[in-house]
């Protein structure tokens, strides 16, 4: 994957391939820690359902991502993929802030490196769409 990603036309914002690694460590340990505390607070709590769905919605993009980016060659709809993810983890900060206000914060900078992705997506499509 990192030929790949070096090899395709990027953006000058567009950070090291070996940052991704780390970055997703660190946000998959507050994600980690956020479910954990939500399943502490119980599932019977209004509206923890609900932002567990939106999360999980979230959880299911995200992990189809890399297949259809990498694997399937399809920027274009890596891009769908990846606002999709970033729309259910938003939605999903919106529902649990009002079940537990440190479950919602523990996933923002999930959210932000997400809506960074999303742009840098974006970009490597439009910059990589006419080539092979």
């Amino acid at each position: 994957m990192q030929d790949i990603y070096n090899s395709l036309r990027k953006p000058v914002f567009a950070v090291n391939g070996k940052i991704f690694r780390p970055v997703w460590f660190f946000i998959f340990f507050l994600m980690i820690v956020a479910v954990l505390k939500l399943y502490i607070i119980g599932w019977d709590t209004p509206g923890a359902k609900l932002g567990m769905l939106a999360f999980m919605l979230h959880a299911v993009c995200d992990s189809l991502w890399m297949n259809i980016f990498f694997e399937k060659k399809r920027r274009d709809l890596a891009v769908l993929d990846i606002t999709g993810s970033f729309v259910f983890l938003a939605l999903s900060v919106f529902l649990l802030f009002k079940v537990d206000r440190l479950v919602s914060y523990l996933l923002v900078p999930g959210l932000i490196w997400l809506g960074y992705l999303t742009i840098l997506c974006v970009s490597i499509w439009l910059l990589n769409k006419n080539t092979a």
